[in-house]
């Protein structure tokens, strides 16, 4: 029996193991139930998502890769259609954005050849870890290296707070959202969860309401003469206070969390 023909490719560049499902999760589950070939690149490790310091380092490499796999397989039930991960093995909060990140980010594109891309904004953040901030710009950074015809033909990016474009959801992917975020359980506790769920039950209904679409927004790049546009000046006094609110909530994150060292537990960067 032939397999069936996949509709297209899409990637998503993850910095951690539960970015896609905390910033991506919809697009994911779009994708997946239209018959596309989707992939995650995930950027890092994840060795320093809790404050447990006895748990740092491989320990929780090893969960949360145990997490993600679980998280694979409630995709793929519900959507008859398997997500695949490519790692690119970088330590948790030490992701580089220099000319060798960039280039093994533009190679993968050239060999994946993906219609879509999906990555967090580095230009309108709503997150301003380090790793999210350096996935977004490795990423922009690598469309500009690769040739017209090495384009993907959309770029979107996530946690962002400059959303200009829909993309459709069923009623039961808040159901599947929630459950596939809930096997990273070493990231997410119950109450926060359901925090996190009503606070997106909330955006898709204003959704429905400006838009009458049932649908989840995401950033769209726009292309002039074959180049991604990233930049665009905002003169909307709500979204300088946003960057500012945002900035600060993550002011001193990356001392406060990366402690120790990764030389001290035994972690380095490829080459």
């Amino acid at each position: 029996m032939h397999e069936k023909k996949k509709k297209g490719k899409v990637l998503f560049f993850v910095p951690h193991s539960d970015d896609l499902e905390f910033g991506a999760s919809f697009a994911a589950i779009h994708y997946l139930r239209l018959g596309y070939e989707v992939i995650e690149i995930l950027m890092t490790n994840s060795q320093y998502g809790t404050s447990r310091k006895e748990f740092k380092g491989n320990r929780l490499a090893s969960i949360r890769k145990h997490e993600l796999e679980k998280t694979l397989k409630i995709y793929q039930e519900y959507t008859r259609n398997a997500l695949n991960v490519i790692r690119l093995g970088y330590v948790d909060g030490f992701l580089p954005f220099n000319k060798k990140s960039v280039k093994k980010v533009a190679d993968i594109i050239r060999k994946k050849n993906p219609d879509i891309v999906f990555a967090p904004d580095p230009v309108y953040p709503l997150d301003f870890h380090y790793d999210h901030l350096n996935t977004g710009k490795n990423l922009f950074c690598a469309l500009k290296e690769l040739e017209k015809g090495e384009l993907p033909k959309e770029v979107f990016f996530y946690y962002s707070f400059r959303n200009n474009y829909m993309i459709a959801i069923m009623p039961s992917d808040v159901r599947l959202s929630s459950l596939a975020l809930s096997q990273h359980r070493s990231q997410v506790i119950a109450f926060n969860l359901k925090i996190y769920m009503f606070y997106k039950r909330i955006q898709i209904f204003i959704n429905l309401i400006r838009c009458h679409q049932s649908g989840v927004r995401y950033r769209r790049l726009k292309i002039e003469n074959g180049e991604f546009k990233s930049y665009e000046p905002s003169k909307s006094i709500r979204s300088r206070i946003k960057y500012v609110f945002f900035n600060k909530v993550m002011h001193n994150y990356k001392e406060k969390t990366y402690n120790p060292h990764p030389e001290e537990l035994g972690l380095k960067n490829p080459d």
